[in-house]
């Protein structure tokens, strides 16, 4: 399973959280000062968040490009490769973080505007199907718990995994980051560092909408074609062939 954050809202919530507690590996305040930072620069610093973390180093397609960029195609644990793969050719990583460290190790890998990056976003993409059972939305947080508890087979884990809405404190901010949001929406120089994590998001919510429709479908009873499913048999004139309200459709 997957849960997948609107990047502005993930963007500007590091923009703020850094601003307040610097210290965080987060933050990569080894390297800049996130109070003295504008929005803007920080979304170049902070870059395609959620690409990088959806860069599977283990998938052999991936391997590949990396070897074809000149990066270090990794044989050892994604930790190692983060931390190595800098490291090796630089003394100053130390206190980067893991994040930052991939990042840099990348060499612009993770941006959607080289054709390097466009082949590395198409991987990420299709792995949004072929790696996740449930790709589910932060902003639809509930609506998730329900499939995620019917790809389970275990109805309580919906009602147990209902959002609490736990603030951590961040209600301080809330006018501000509205503010921050908005400003981010209407800036195409912004959208541009992120442009990678939006294009996977709006895919993910497309993937989204049809797996409601689906657990829709199945929760009615029904057929691909919308018709009810009747006592283990066909609907008297239907074309459809049978499928029992539990089964997945493909």
């Amino acid at each position: 399973f997957a849960v997948l954050r609107d990047p502005v809202a993930r963007l500007v919530s590091a923009y703020t959280f850094c601003q307040a507690w610097p210290y965080d590996q987060l933050c990569g305040s080894a390297h800049v000062v996130p109070a003295a930072m504008s929005l803007e620069d920080w979304a170049a610093h902070w870059g395609n968040y959620l690409f990088r973390q959806l860069l599977v180093p283990s998938l052999s397609a991936f391997r590949r490009l990396l070897a074809a960029e000149g990066v270090p195609a990794p044989d050892r644990p994604w930790y190692a490769f983060q931390k190595a793969a800098l490291c090796k050719r630089t003394r100053t990583c130390q206190d980067l973080g893991k994040w930052l460290t991939l990042k840099r190790a990348l060499r612009g890998l993770d941006r959607a505007d080289s054709p390097a990056g466009r082949e590395a976003l198409q991987l990420v993409l299709a792995s949004l199907t072929s790696s996740f059972a449930v790709v589910g939305i932060m902003e639809r947080w509930d609506e998730s718990m329900e499939l995620f508890a019917e790809a389970l087979g275990y109805a309580e884990f919906a009602a147990s995994g209902k959002k609490k809405h736990a603030t951590h404190g961040s209600e301080r901010w809330k006018d501000r980051s509205r503010e921050l949001r908005a400003q981010a929406r209407n800036s195409s120089r912004i959208l541009r560092h992120i442009a990678a994590d939006v294009a996977i998001y709006e895919r993910a919510n497309m993937l989204f909408e049809e797996q409601l429709r689906e657990h829709e479908r199945i929760r009615l009873g029904l057929d691909h074609g919308g018709v009810p499913v009747v006592a283990g048999r066909r609907p008297q004139g239907s074309t459809h062939a049978h499928q029992s309200p539990s089964s997945r459709g493909t």
